[in-house]
This record gives C-alpha cells, structure tokens and sequence, in this order.
C-alpha cells in the first residue's frame, strides 16, 4: 500500500557486506525491488484464491440453508431472529473492514516520507557508519517502480516515487499553496478537468443518461470544492509545500534533458517517459503508416495562410453544423429541454483546437 512493502519482506536478501560501491549498491536495490514486488504478486494471488474459494463455500452453504428452510426439513428452518442476528453480524464485520481500511489509508498518506526523511536525517548527523546505513537505506526500499522509462536518463528515488502514483494522483491541498496570480475558482477548475474527463469516459462506456450525467457531475463538483475549502493543519501544509518543490524539480528535469512525460492509453494510471527527439520520430512514423488520422492542412507552411485559415474554418464550420442540426432535431422531439440544448449547443467563435499528442498503448501484446 503506497509502496510499503510489509517489514517481512526485508528478509528476502540478506543485508550483511552489502558493498559501499554505489553502482553495485544500485544494481542490488533493483533486485530487491524485483524480488519484493514477485512476492507481493505471490501474496494477492493467494488471497485472491482464499477469498473465491471461501465464497463459493459460503454461497453453497447459504443456498442449502434457503433450501431446507423453504422445504420445511426438520430442525433446519431459519427463524426471522436468527436471520437478523446473521445479517447484523455481516453488517457488524463490513463496518469493521471499512474503519481498517479508512485508518490505513489515512496512515500511509499521512506518512509517505517517514523512512527517507530518516536516513537523510541520520546522513546529515553522520552518526552512522557507511555499511549501516547502507543496510537501513536497502530496508526502506519499495516495489519496484511503476513507470516506463524508454530513455537513459531517469529521476531520483523522492521523484521516482510521486510519480509512481500515476498522472491521475493530485497531490492533497496542492490548491491551497498554488500561483497567487489565480483565484481560488480558477485553480479548481484547472485541477478539476482531469476528474472531469474520467467522468466523461465513465458515461460513455456505460451510456448513463445525459441529464444524469450532468446531475452528478455538478454534484462531484461541489464535493471536490467543499473538500478543497478547508484549512490546512500545519503537517498537511509542509507535505503540500514539499511535493510542489518535488514537482517544479521534476518539470526543471524534463526541460534540461528534453523529456516528455506522459500517460499510457490504457487508463492504467501509468506514466510513460521518453526522449522529445525520440517520440517525434515515433509519432510521424506513426501519422505516416496509420489511416487512423487523415492530413488535410498542414499549419507550419507560410505560404498561401490566408488560404489555410479559410479552409480550416470551413472544417470547422462543417463539423459544428452538424453537430448543432443533430442537437436541433432531438430538441424538437423534446428528447432533451431547452436548459440542456443551450448547454450543448455549440458556437463556431468558441470553438477552440485541441493540441493532438499520442499516448502509447501498452494494453496489447507488442
């Protein structure tokens, strides 16, 4: 849980004349990472197993109790108190999951950088020798890392390890300490678009009813601002503060190395890091060999501009058109009422042009 491997798994190697070299040093974290993150995968398959095998157990009882108690079979009916003390019991052990559940989670985000802020204390002391300092910088080390590096160049273990949680993680109270040049209502809006667009993709795939849709997309709205109004306690504050300085580092490191951090396609929460130069070629490569896209202008030629800029209106003209005549015919069938068409409805002078970037797919097999 937020790459804190239980304590048992130190003992996966042994962590005894652990060498002072940094490279074979390096080279011994990456194993451990391996082997901890093989035993974890171990250990959920096992459960996984345990949990379907006590269900299918449990069903299979509590069909057999409804069947006696529907026949009639002697000393084997289920009284209405008997039932209700069951059903209590199972309310009682959700309960009781869901409090566990609810305090570690609080534990680990309240305590992401316990371990590390420990060894730099007892480095700065220098009150420590090397082999056991060493030995304790291996035991705080976690799974081994999430994201896909297609380049030399990698982050430290602090960035490493924010970003392990995936581009869909926004870091708690990152508002409250944001650019003074924003309000408060625009910065939430800014981090909000993200949440925005997993909703969207949420109705999509499960076609939920438009009305619907914008009932709860206004109501997660005004969680997520009520969420981000209160005040901050002086821990939360410092955290906040350390992992905006971790980010502008990470941004400072992709400027200098001309990187390009992005997510994978496969909304698996996956960053992906990669060479600017490198995911160019890829990408024309891509445009060049696919029918997925079709190339009608091309923007960055100087001449005939005028030209372009019409033809790229008309596109555009074209599309919202048709969108707009199909919005006009389900308003007439009094599908969706006038508060929605007006929502929906779109005007040629806002239209405004995506900025097209590809993400890799690494769902698929190759």
């Amino acid at each position: 849980m937020y790459n804190k491997p239980p304590n048992s798994y130190d003992s996966i190697i042994s962590m005894t004349n652990v060498s002072s070299d940094q490279q074979v040093l390096h080279k011994h974290e990456k194993l451990i990472q391996q082997k901890k993150l093989d035993r974890m995968a171990i250990h959920i398959f096992k459960g996984e197993q345990k949990f379907y095998q006590c269900e299918k157990k449990f069903n299979d009882e509590l069909s057999t109790m409804w069947q006696n108690h529907r026949n009639l079979v002697k000393d084997k009916e289920m009284p209405i108190a008997l039932t209700n003390l069951i059903q209590q019991r199972f309310t009682n052990i959700t309960d009781q999951w869901r409090d566990e559940h609810n305090f570690r989670i609080d534990y680990y985000l309240e305590n992401p950088y316990g371990d590390w802020d420990t060894i730099e204390n007892n480095n700065k002391k220098n009150t420590i020798k090397q082999n056991a300092t060493n030995e304790q910088r291996i035991k705080s080390i976690g799974f081994q890392p999430s994201m896909i590096i297609d380049t030399k160049h990698s982050f430290n273990d602090k960035q490493l390890k924010l970003l392990n949680r995936g581009p869909t993680y926004v870091p708690p109270c990152q508002i409250h300490i944001s650019s003074l040049f924003q309000s408060t209502d625009d910065i939430l809006k800014e981090q909000y678009a993200s949440l925005k667009h997993q909703l969207a993709w949420l109705v999509a795939k499960y076609k939920m009813d438009v009305s619907l849709h914008f009932r709860i997309q206004n109501e997660f709205y005004d969680k997520f601002k009520e969420c981000f109004s209160m005040s901050l306690s002086p821990y939360i504050e410092k955290r906040a503060r350390y992992e905006m300085n971790l980010i502008q580092t990470i941004r400072q490191s992709l400027k200098t190395n001309k990187l390009i951090l992005l997510r994978t396609a496969d909304n698996m929460n996956t960053f992906y890091l990669v060479d600017s130069q490198d995911f160019q070629v890829k990408a024309d490569d891509y445009l060049g060999k696919t029918d997925h896209y079709q190339v009608f202008l091309t923007t960055n030629e100087q001449k005939n501009q005028q030209q372009q800029q019409q033809q790229l209106k008309k596109q555009i003209y074209k599309l919202t058109d048709s969108i707009n005549n199909a919005l006009r015919i389900l308003r007439r069938r009094n599908e969706i009422d006038e508060t929605l068409y007006g929502r929906l409805v779109i005007f040629e002078t806002k239209v405004k042009l995506p900025y097209l970037y590809f993400l890799p797919n690494v769902s698929k097999v190759k």
